[in-house]
C-alpha cells in the first residue's frame, strides 16, 4: 500500500512539473506575439534577500511590478513589507494561473489585470519594481520618470537606466550590483 501511495505522489508531482513547463512555454509564445518580447527570468531569492536587508519600504503602500513574470517579487513585497500590489500582463495564461496561485498563497492585497502597463497611471504607486534588461529599461525610462509621482521610488534589480543615476546601490558579497534605487 505504501508503494502505491509513493507512486501516486510521484506521478502527481511529475504531472505538475510537465504541466508547468508547457504552461510557461505556451504562454511565453503567446506573449511574444502579443507584445515586444521580454524574456522571463524569475527574481532570484538572493536578490530579494538583499532588498529585504537593505531597502526600507513603508507598509501598506502601493507597488507595481512592470514586467512581473511569475509574480514572485510581488508576493515577496506583500509578505515582507505588507505592500498592496498591482500586476499588469498581456498573457491570459499567466493571469489565470497566478490568480489560482495567489488564492492558494492567500494573497489578499493583489490586483491582477489583463492590460498593458503603458495604460496605467504610475502616479498611483509609491514604489515601482523592475527587473528588465537594460535595453528594455532604456525604452521605457522616459515614460516612467515622466509619469511617476514625485516621491515614488523605483527598485531595479541588476540593470541600470540609461539616463538616470541611482540614489542607492546595493551589492552582493562578491561586489556584483544587485539592487538599484532611483528617485525623481
Amino acid at each position: 500500500m505504501l508503494k502505491l501511495v509513493i507512486w501516486v505522489f510521484l506521478l502527481a508531482f511529475l504531472f505538475i512539473m510537465i504541466w508547468t513547463y508547457w504552461f510557461y512555454l505556451i504562454s511565453g509564445i503567446i506573449s511574444a506575439f502579443r507584445t515586444k518580447w521580454v524574456p522571463y527570468v524569475p527574481s532570484p531569492n538572493c536578490y530579494l534577500k538583499i532588498i529585504k536587508q537593505n531597502v526600507k519600504l513603508d507598509k501598506w503602500k502601493k507597488i507595481v511590478d512592470l514586467g512581473c513574470g511569475d509574480g514572485k517579487a510581488l508576493r515577496f513585497f506583500e509578505k515582507e513589507f505588507w505592500l498592496i500590489w498591482d500586476w499588469y500582463d498581456l498573457n491570459h495564461f499567466s493571469i489565470l494561473f497566478w490568480k489560482l496561485l495567489n488564492s492558494l498563497f492567500k494573497s489578499k492585497n493583489v490586483n491582477l489585470s489583463l492590460d498593458n502597463f503603458f495604460n496605467i497611471d504610475l502616479k498611483k504607486y509609491d514604489y515601482i519594481y523592475v527587473y528588465l534588461l537594460s535595453e528594455t529599461l532604456a525604452s521605457i525610462e522616459d515614460w516612467i520618470f515622466e509619469n511617476m509621482k514625485d516621491d515614488a521610488v523605483i527598485i531595479s534589480s541588476v540593470f541600470k537606466f540609461a539616463k538616470h543615476e541611482p540614489s542607492e546601490i546595493y551589492k552582493d558579497h562578491k561586489g556584483k550590483t544587485i539592487t538599484l534605487i532611483y528617485k525623481k
